[in-house]
């Protein structure tokens, strides 16, 4: 499949807070491993899947990132999540 994004992905192994809304407008907590990020979106790694569409947001390095989850894909150690940014970020590497 061919990637489609124009920013280059930063690789990370963090663990997140995830906050996310579901479809009736419950919020929820769970914790993830942050996998890649970049200016336009990051891909996470959660143990329970979160529907596509949903709301998300999380804290990294003194920001508060929002967006939503683009796809939720069944990985051997959970789910991979790829979430789009509303506003590019100011990621950058340490």
């Amino acid at each position: 499949m061919k990637d489609r994004r124009y920013d280059s992905r930063q690789r990370r192994s963090v663990p997140l807070d995830l906050r996310w809304q579901d479809p009736v407008g419950h919020s929820h907590v769970i914790g993830v491993q942050l996998s890649d990020i970049s200016p336009s979106g990051a891909a996470v790694r959660a143990r329970s899947p979160i529907p596509v569409g949903s709301l998300v947001s999380f804290h990294y390095e003194n920001q508060k990132l929002s967006g939503k989850v683009r796809h939720c894909e069944k990985v051997p150690d959970g789910f991979l999540l790829g979430l789009e940014f509303d506003t590019d970020c100011e990621c950058r590497a340490e």
